[in-house]
């Protein structure tokens, strides 16, 4: 018998090009993949494909870094809308100023992003399983062949 999977950990599972991910666990993703090949009566192993490419996703973290100007600038435009001289040009601020609403900015991008759950995904990992060793481990019902119903002769 050969040794388990190694799988890495990870947000989402799928043997197939998707863009609902929806397995959590891997052994859901292959056996869901697996199922299709299913019909009544068939020798499972023919129909299934030798090995089935296991893709392990990561949901992607969006770094705070790339968030910090566009939020100073958009709250720096809203505050000059409504309370900057009306005509006049943008209020400057010193060099001081700026460093510390930078370092504001940074600290609410950071804190935001630490909540925020993305829905886009990348692929981690692949790994070839053997279908015939996952079947035998995971699912050795599927080898059984179906019971034939008795009948009258014919």
């Amino acid at each position: 018998m050969s040794a388990p999977l190694k799988i890495p950990e990870t947000d989402f599972y799928a043997c197939d090009d998707t863009e609902n991910l929806t397995h959590t666990d891997p052994n859901e993703a292959i056996a869901d993949f697996l199922d299709r090949y299913q019909t009544p009566g068939c020798d499972v192993l023919a129909e299934c494909p030798e090995t089935v490419t296991l893709r392990c996703y990561c949901r992607m973290k969006p770094a705070p870094g790339r968030y910090v100007d566009a939020a100073l600038d958009q709250l720096l435009e809203a505050l000059d809308e409504e309370y900057a001289e009306p005509g006049g040009d943008p209020t400057t601020h010193t060099t001081a100023a700026l460093v510390r609403m930078q370092t504001a900015a940074r600290d609410f991008c950071e804190a935001v992003i630490a909540e925020y759950r993305p829905w886009a995904c990348e692929t981690f990992y692949t790994i070839e399983v053997d279908t015939e060793t996952w079947i035998r481990t995971h699912t050795p019902e599927w080898l059984t062949p179906p019971t034939p119903r008795m009948g009258r002769p014919s």
